[in-house]
């Protein structure tokens, strides 16, 4: 099992989903942490009655858990509501 997840992390780190950015965007996020280096950000496009996600995508540079767990993000990211 524990490979199944290994597999699953790393092929989202090798291809990440929703990698870069959108022009124009309603909502921009970024952040790093200074621990261990990491940078990311994430900009975020809103359906016309600006009540859910349309589209997201994020940028950014570190280690494999963090750029795999941006991808994950981003693909339950659109569509969700945001109320």
């Amino acid at each position: 099992m524990d490979n199944l997840y290994r597999d699953f992390i790393l092929e989202h780190y090798k291809r990440p989903h929703n990698k870069g950015t959108l022009d124009p965007h309603d909502l921009h996020f970024a952040d790093s942490n200074p621990t261990c280096g990491d940078e990311m950000s994430m900009t975020l496009v809103l359906d016309p009655a600006k009540t859910a996600i349309a589209d997201v995508a994020f940028d950014g540079r570190g280690c494999a858990i963090s750029q795999a767990s941006a991808s994950i993000l981003t693909d339950g990211l659109r569509g969700q509501t945001l109320r």
